[in-house]
């Protein structure tokens, strides 16, 4: 018989769960998002055929980090990561069935809405609300770094974002297939950037080691913010970091059976759920 159920988590591991005879999955993957400055993640539903023996990779997105000022309501957040399930003998060589795309967000006001912060019902993910440079070719812009701003495509990853001084810029959302740009600035410590579902999954960090004030992207591989903008959502392709004053991208979404029923409003805790047909 199968084994079929509900996860549920905080992001902090990827979970692995082996099926047994031959079924059908449906499959239901919401985002975890909030209220406030960040957007809201995708939910995405796929039916699949899998055999005896096969291995499900189960990621959980988590939601990014966030700051707020109280004294003048400005507010610090990172990319919140998408949820991922995928299929195959080893998490670097998996496949992916089904991915909700986490949300990306604005970088200094609550009441200010954007539909580029929502996961994208697509599998190229949203581009920030500002672009430049060089964007992409066939495709992809896997590691192409002669640009800002834009979504990844393809299942990789997306640029960092631009802000006014150009160099204090947030990072881009990671992808299934690719990592994203690391935000520049560095004012608080190194930084890191958002892993690949099947690099691991982890979202970018603004300052290592630095708690004060955290605005690291979450897992899922969600950008991390900077003291100028906020890091684009994780998903099958990576969400682009924003501007500043802006919005960064929502990550793209994928689902073997079409998205068929994807929408892009959900809000509370991200969680899988699968039934046997």
């Amino acid at each position: 018989m199968g084994e079929g159920g509900r996860a549920r988590g905080r992001g902090d591991a990827l979970r692995l769960v082996r099926l047994g005879a031959e079924d059908a999955l449906a499959l239901v993957l919401p985002r975890e998002v909030a209220a406030e400055v960040h957007g809201r993640g995708a939910t995405v539903y796929g039916t699949v055929s899998l055999t005896q023996g096969e291995t499900l990779w189960i990621l959980v997105g988590q939601q990014s980090d966030y700051y707020k000022a109280s004294s003048n309501e400005q507010q610090w957040i990172g990319g919140s990561g998408g949820t991922f399930v995928a299929k195959g003998s080893s998490l670097g060589s998996s496949t992916p069935l089904v991915v909700a795309g986490g949300a990306g967000g604005h970088r200094s006001r609550k009441t200010t809405e954007n539909a580029l912060m929502n996961g994208a019902c697509t599998t190229d993910a949203k581009d920030g609300s500002k672009v430049g440079g060089g964007d992409t070719t066939s495709g992809s812009n896997n590691g192409l770094t002669s640009g800002f701003g834009y979504g990844g495509k393809g299942g990789y990853g997306g640029q960092n974002g631009r802000a006014t001084s150009g160099s204090h810029t947030p990072g881009g959302g990671a992808g299934f297939y690719g990592d994203a740009e690391a935000s520049t600035d560095t004012r608080r410590g190194a930084t890191v950037r958002a892993y690949s579902f099947r690099n691991g999954g982890k979202g970018g960090i603004f300052g290592i080691g630095y708690n004060s004030y955290p605005i690291d992207g979450g897992f899922g591989g969600g950008g991390s913010g900077a003291w100028g903008g906020t890091g684009g959502g994780g998903g099958y392709s990576g969400g682009g970091g924003d501007p500043n004053t802006g919005h960064s991208g929502g990550g793209g979404s994928y689902s073997v059976s079409g998205f068929g029923g994807c929408t892009s409003t959900n809000q509370g805790v991200g969680y899988v759920e699968i039934s046997l047909a």
